[in-house]
Formats: structure tokens, sequence, C-alpha cells
């Protein structure tokens, strides 16, 4: 913003009141974490009048937040004219956008837990082309398919529902699993490699129980970007492996070269998840999504088609 910034160490209450009275227009002050305060979380409407108290106006800019019913982004509108901000906006065109997709429309999913991916592969899974599963995610989907995945992570709550969902698919070739990945035997307590480790490119149904996957192989990545090639829409939100470990995350950031030169004039492409987007900043290739999500969860929620609290009430431009 090319501003000073000053910051008060309070959220509400006479050191606000006081730092707001001293302002000049066109000053701006940044007060104290909202999570430090019980009742931001409980949607506290006594919480969210104070924090409205000494303000004209409520501007909803964190399309991060706006999955969460807290006073911030709830309750406080009870007591101020509520707007979206621009980015808030942006957010929503870009969600609106890859929910009436140009055809065909490819989803690539990773991550961890299937209880935050199922609401979305649910209602996507009419619309989208091909779903196509990597990390935790696909181990858990492999697991329900009755393949060993020896030692690696799964949503172990999950199993009962993947097998749900690769019933419903078995119909078609909607969802896209591994047919390859990197394992390793070894590893230490972190996850790291050691002078003992030993790493291998094996078939899914090749694993034994004292391996870990750590990554998608080599013919995983060849199917998954034959089919980024046809893709008119694209959404990605999760790495495809133990991404945080940096021996293991070639096959998320491959990736993601593939679908920011798919989504460069091509397709549409929508990307958004802590992990996600940490992938498409080592891949320097982010300039050529059309949208890189500010929210990971929201996204999901939104897509999902989840009740979005922030979003009640507010006027658009």
């Amino acid at each position: 913003m090319g501003l000073r910034v000053k910051f008060v160490p309070a959220i509400c209450g006479s050191k606000v009141n006081t730092a707001i009275a001293k302002m000049n227009p066109g000053q701006v002050i940044l007060l104290e974490n909202l999570r430090f305060e019980k009742g931001e979380k409980k949607n506290d409407k006594d919480f969210a009048k104070k924090l409205a108290a000494p303000f004209d106006y409520y501007i909803n800019n964190a399309f991060a937040v706006s999955h969460r019913d807290q006073a911030s982004v709830l309750a406080i509108k009870a007591f101020l004219p509520s707007f979206a901000g621009i980015l808030l906006e942006q957010e929503l065109e870009a969600m609106e956008r890859v929910l009436s997709p140009k055809d065909p429309l490819v989803v690539v999913m990773g991550g961890k837990k299937i209880s935050t991916k199922a609401p979305i592969i649910k209602k996507l899974y009419s619309s989208a082309n091909k779903i196509m599963l990597g990390g935790a995610l696909a181990n858990t989907f492999l697991k329900a398919s009755g393949l060993e995945v020896g030692k690696s992570l799964i949503d172990k709550d999950g199993l009962s529902l993947a097998k749900k969902i690769l019933k419903l698919a078995k119909a078609s070739d909607k969802i896209i699993l591994p047919v390859d990945v990197i394992t390793v035997e070894g590893l230490d307590k972190k996850m790291h490699l050691t002078k003992k480790s030993v790493v291998r490119i094996k078939p899914v149904a090749k694993i034994t129980k004292h391996e870990y996957i750590v990554d998608i192989g080599p013919d995983t990545i060849q199917l998954f970007s034959k089919e980024i090639k046809t893709a008119q829409t694209l959404i990605w939100n999760g790495p495809m492996g133990l991404f945080e470990v940096p021996a293991f995350k070639q096959g998320t950031i491959i990736l993601a070269r593939m679908l920011a030169i798919r989504s460069f004039g091509r397709a549409y492409g929508v990307a958004g998840g802590g992990e996600t987007v940490e992938a498409i900043n080592c891949s320097k290739m982010g300039h050529y999504f059309d949208w890189v999500s500010t929210g990971g969860g929201a996204m999901l929620s939104y897509l999902s088609g989840d009740k979005m609290p922030g979003l009640i009430g507010l006027i658009k431009k």
C-alpha cells in the first residue's frame, strides 16, 4: 500500500477507540489477532457489537475465512452496513466460472482427509469429465479398493466413504487413481530419508506392507498429464504426495507446471489450498493460472455447495 501501518495491541475497547480518534485521513491501523478472543470462534454477538462500535462500515475481503460462522465474519454484520471487498468478488467470480464449466472439466485432488474432499467430488461428479486423485487421498482410495498401501498415510475414518464413491464411479471411468507410485522403505520418525532408506518406483498393485507411498510415479504423471492436456476447465486442490519433504515433491511440481501450461490461454484454471499455492510458487508459474485462490477450506466449501456464513447479507457492487 506504500503506507506506514500502525499496530494497536487490542481488538476493541478504549485503546482502539483512542487510536482511531487520533487517525488522519488516509492512515491505516492494524488491530490485534481476533483469534485471541474467545468470542470470535463462538460467533458471540456481544463481542461482535464491541468490534463494530468504532466503525461505519464492514467490508469482508477475506474469502479464506468466509466459510466460518465466527464473530468477525458473521455476527458483526448485524451491527454495520456490510459490503463485499474487491478480492472477495473476484474469488466468487472465479468459483462461479468453474461451477458452470466449459467442457471438458478436469479436477485434480490431493491432500489428506477424504471428509473434506468427498463433498466436492460429489458436487462436481456430474459435471466433471475426469477426477484425478493423488496424495494420501489416493492412498485411502487404493486401500478401499483392496490394494496394499503399506505404512502409507491414509484417512482411516474415510475408508467406508471411499468405498461408496468407488462403487458410484464403477460404471464410469471418471475417477482416476495412480497406476504407479514412489515408495520408500526405511523412513525415520520425521518421514525423512536415512542411509538405510530404499526408494523405488512401483505399480500400485505391488506395494509391500513395509513401504510408504510418498509421491506419484512417472506413469501416473503421464496419465494425469494426458487428461490435463484435453481440459477446457481445470480445478486443483492438494499435493500429490509427501510434498513437505523436498525429496518427494517432484510429482506435485511437475503437475503444477502441466496445469499452469494448460491454464495459459487454453483452459480456465483455478487452484487453491496452502500446499497447492506453495507448489505453484515453487514451480514459478503462478502467473499462468487464471485464478489462485486465497482460500483452501473456503474454496472446497463453496464449490461443494456448503453454506458460507461470511457471504450472507453482503452488498456487492
